[in-house]
């Protein structure tokens, strides 16, 4: 089936785009007026939405792409030569296709927003919202500049966590090897070779044994579910479903292990495009109000329009964020700072720093806890398996001596 792109007005008179699947122009039309959106137009694409468990631009391209747009949309180039500079350069088969289309679509009377848009199923929402509040406040420079930084950062951290998992998962999969023999073959050798000589294996022996036994098993389980979990929530996080679901934006939010990664990152965007609205000249509400779409959870989105509205209406800053319920007490008195110093763009900038860094410290710590934990589970339960081995060949030993 087909992908097509579309761009059109919906029933409050806001623009909308994207990307879907559709047997043909007329199934797409069909749908889209019933969903009320009007003044349409229907393009065919060579993408494809479906994303499975990998991704079809990675951090490290999606750093590159960035760094590269942010030189050549600083440089006054007219961003239509911009996009097809960039498909020339790109080595990324996806990334090169959605470029040349984008460069068309263009052409064709678009702005670069407006065609940007319409490949969420290519980039990141992070980085379409952040190129809407580029191009609007004149800074879409500084803006790919600062998600080129954002997105080297992620790949780093995540080619770390690679390192510290593929040993131990290596390991992990030899071990279900050799226990798989151990268990199915050595074990019931040693035990028919003593019961052939009359001999019974000492009581010791037999506990390391069952204990090896459970453990193997436990450890196959453990390998299968593991990789069965992982491939099971790695589609998931890929899905449209994981965007659009309530209890997973919740579990972001408030779940123990990540809220207050998740909390720090979400920050780091807002104060982010913020800071860069700010200081292009925009005002406090309007700049919160352009800002509004990057917060992805609805939550969070909902008190930060309450808190917009409130700022308008002349409430305090510092109370309005803190209605929020996400932004800690040092960034809230940064702001409060910012704001009767004249300089809100500056702190709110510099918070917004403190609580990515925050974010990429915690990561990094996990990540140095993750390999030497797993290494030290699957020594101790390497040690029990050599045991129940190791036992079986004295009792054998001793009985032919």
């Amino acid at each position: 089936m087909p992908t097509f792109l579309y761009i059109g007005t919906d029933s409050s008179g806001y623009a909308c785009m994207g990307a879907r699947k559709a047997a043909s122009v007329t199934e797409l039309s069909e749908s889209l007026e019933k969903e009320e959106i009007s003044d349409y137009d229907i393009f065919l694409t060579k993408t494809d939405t479906y994303r499975g468990m990998y991704t079809l631009v990675g951090h490290a391209e999606l750093a590159l792409f960035c760094s590269q747009f942010s030189i050549l949309s600083s440089s006054r180039v007219p961003l239509i030569e911009v996009v097809q500079l960039m498909a020339f350069q790109t080595k990324n088969k996806t990334l090169r296709t959605a470029l040349n289309e984008i460069y068309d679509i263009m052409e064709a009377g678009y702005g670069f927003t407006e065609a940007f848009s319409m490949y969420s199923h290519i980039f990141p929402a992070n980085i379409i919202y952040m190129a809407i509040i580029g191009e609007q406040s004149g800074a879409l420079g500084e803006i790919f500049e600062n998600l080129s930084e954002h997105y080297e950062s992620q790949a780093e951290l995540r080619q770390k966590f690679r390192s510290a998992v593929i040993y131990p998962a290596i390991f992990s999969v030899l071990m279900g090897i050799v226990i798989v023999f151990l268990m199915f073959y050595v074990m019931p050798v040693f035990r028919g070779i003593l019961v052939d000589m009359g001999h019974e294996l000492s009581y010791g022996t037999e506990l390391i044994m069952g204990v090896g036994n459970i453990l193997g098993i436990v450890v196959l389980a453990l390998i299968l579910t593991s990789a069965i979990v992982f491939a099971l929530v790695r589609l998931y996080l890929r899905s449209s479903k994981s965007r659009n679901s309530v209890w997973f934006s919740n579990f972001k939010l408030n779940g123990i292990f990540i809220r207050h990664i998740y909390r720090r990152n979400l920050i780091a965007k807002m104060a982010s495009a913020l800071s860069i609205l700010l200081r292009s000249g925009a005002g406090l509400v309007n700049a919160m109000e352009v800002v509004t779409p990057l917060v992805e959870n609805d939550s969070v989105q909902e008190k930060f329009m309450y808190a917009t509205q409130d700022i308008s209406d002349g409430k305090d800053i510092g109370e309005a964020f803190e209605q929020i319920g996400i932004f800690p007490a040092s960034f809230i008195k940064m702001v409060i700072v910012g704001d009767r110093a004249a300089k809100l763009d500056e702190m709110i900038e510099k918070a917004g720093e403190i609580a990515d860094e925050e974010a990429n410290v915690a990561i990094e710590r996990i990540i140095s806890v993750i390999e030497p934990a797993l290494i030290i589970v699957l020594s101790l339960i390497a040690c029990i398996m050599l045991l129940a081995v190791m036992l079986p060949i004295i009792d054998l030993m001793a009985a032919i001596g």
